[in-house]
């Protein structure tokens, strides 16, 4: 959750929008056009700040409105399952992969790197992948 002191902002939606595929139409349209946002700028925005992550795949964003009708757009991350998914190639996994989506995780939601977690997310994730059969390849 967004914690701001403005006094300035009117409305904080939390929204889930696919990367570089945002149009002016429903559903951003109706959900923007309600609080005078200017729909295509939005759109062109979003699109440009989402070009580094996969066409189409689902960003969770944070989109805060003040009430001068400005507004900023916070790109959250991708959940871990998404990545994990997305690394998988014919029910297989390198390790390599699984310690890079980890560290990328950790560093962007919890902004440390402590051991411990580390090593707690790793263990969760092998279990997890063993119970789905994806085989882990070690290189």
């Amino acid at each position: 959750m967004i914690k701001t002191n403005d006094s300035n902002l009117l409305r904080v939606l939390n929204l889930t929008l696919p990367a570089q595929k945002v149009t002016t139409g429903p559903p951003i349209g109706l959900i923007l056009g309600q609080f005078g946002i200017k729909i295509k700028d939005f759109c062109n925005k979003f699109n440009d700040l989402t070009n580094k992550y996969p066409m189409g795949s689902l960003i969770r964003t944070d989109v805060l409105i003040y009430k001068d009708l400005k507004y900023d757009i916070i790109l959250k991350t991708y959940p871990i399952n998404f990545l994990l998914f997305i690394s998988i190639d014919n029910n297989n996994i390198f390790l390599k992969d699984i310690y890079k989506i980890i560290y990328y995780y950790l560093l962007n939601n919890y902004k440390i790197l402590k051991k411990d977690l580390y090593k707690s997310f790793l263990k969760n994730i092998i279990h997890y992948l063993n119970k789905c059969n994806i085989k882990i390849i070690c290189n």
